[in-house]
């Protein structure tokens, strides 16, 4: 999650004309997304971490889940972790949260 957070921060990864905010308020949400694809991907493409179910964009559930140890972890802020360890926390198992800040 640092990595992808760097990457943004730096420049290295922008906003595509679709995601840049029309106010702002929507800039963080913009800089979520481009976090959560870049660790998905870094993810995906880690044979060591072949074992985790990652979802899709939009897909209801956790970004990564452990189905042998129910672990889950997902992409979020400190502020909206409270609602998704409310969402998921019973059915998929103990939450760990990537923090974008």
């Amino acid at each position: 999650m640092d990595s992808a957070v760097k990457q943004f921060d730096s420049g290295a990864v922008t906003l595509s004309p679709g995601q840049r905010p029309a106010g702002p308020g929507l800039a963080a949400a913009g800089r979520g997304q481009q976090a959560d694809t870049l660790v998905k991907d870094s993810v995906r493409n880690d044979p060591n971490l072949s074992h985790l179910w990652v979802s899709r964009s939009g897909e209801f559930g956790p970004e990564f889940h452990d189905i042998a140890t129910s672990t889950w972890w997902d992409v979020t802020t400190s502020k909206g972790w409270q609602g998704n360890l409310n969402r998921y926390g019973l059915e998929w198992g103990e939450g760990i949260g990537l923090f974008t800040e």
